[in-house]
């Protein structure tokens, strides 16, 4: 029996019938088997801590910044066939301009250091590190000490850095699950630091380091607070979505 063909017009219109309209997709984090399993167990074991828990929390997290980035989901609006006018093209140059890499840190009552990572972070770059960011974020924040928050990559896990925390005295928050990023607060941070970052439009290296410095600087508490104050209902998301993706 031979195979009836359906053009792509007609498919799209019966899909439009049925209710299935065209959107542009989600981008998540690839999540393995195992790693569904960890978020939903680390989410049931952690959905009764409340702020007396995260709130004495030090979560952290690296992230890309690139000079010239290209935003694909803006829009715009043009007459039919007009597609490559260049008044209505998006520009960007085809190099990216170049990026920086920075490490973060936020608490309950504030923004904690912020670094600008020259090289990748090996454990022995990871124990250099914390050995600077304790003392200064206790100094910067005016407490005595946090839980640490960091994902379980095998430079946070390497022997170095399991001998280093506890030689310090540095609790974890203890099986925080890979692939996670709807859990921490801090890459709810790093969304809206990086909108202000382009809406300055830095024209240079030197420009964009500085500003988000500055920009970090400006992140108000009332803001970290509540994005912290969320953990609770991320937590029950993931509980819902079997520990698959999130709305966060």
């Amino acid at each position: 029996m031979e195979e009836e063909k359906i053009s792509a017009r007609t498919l799209r219109r019966y899909t439009t019938l049925n209710g299935m309209k065209c959107y542009r997709p989600a981008i998540k984090t690839q999540l393995t088997p195992k790693q569904i399993l960890e978020r939903r167990q680390f989410a049931k074991n952690f959905l009764q801590k409340d702020l007396r828990y995260w709130g004495k929390v030090l979560f952290t997290d690296e992230t890309q910044v690139l000079l010239n980035p290209t935003d694909h989901r803006q829009r715009v609006r043009r007459p039919r066939h007009r597609r490559n006018d260049s008044r209505y093209v998006l520009k960007y140059q085809s190099h990216g301009g170049g990026s920086l890499i920075f490490w973060g840190s936020i608490h309950y009552k504030g923004t904690g250091e912020l670094l600008c990572i020259k090289d990748t972070l090996n454990a022995a770059r990871y124990v250099s590190l914390l050995d600077k960011i304790i003392i200064d974020t206790k100094r910067r924040l005016s407490i005595r000490g946090f839980r640490l928050q960091d994902d379980n990559s095998s430079v946070h896990r390497a022997r170095t850095v399991e001998d280093y925390k506890k030689l310090n005295k540095v609790k974890s928050v203890e099986n925080w699950p890979a692939n996670s990023p709807d859990l921490n607060p801090i890459e709810t941070i790093w969304a809206l630091w990086k909108d202000q970052i382009r809406s300055r439009a830095p024209q240079s290296m030197e420009q964009l380091k500085r500003i988000a410095f500055e920009e970090w600087e400006k992140i108000s508490l009332n803001t970290i607070k509540k994005i912290i104050r969320s953990i609770p209902r991320r937590l029950r998301e993931v509980i819902k979505a079997q520990g698959k993706y999130t709305k966060y």
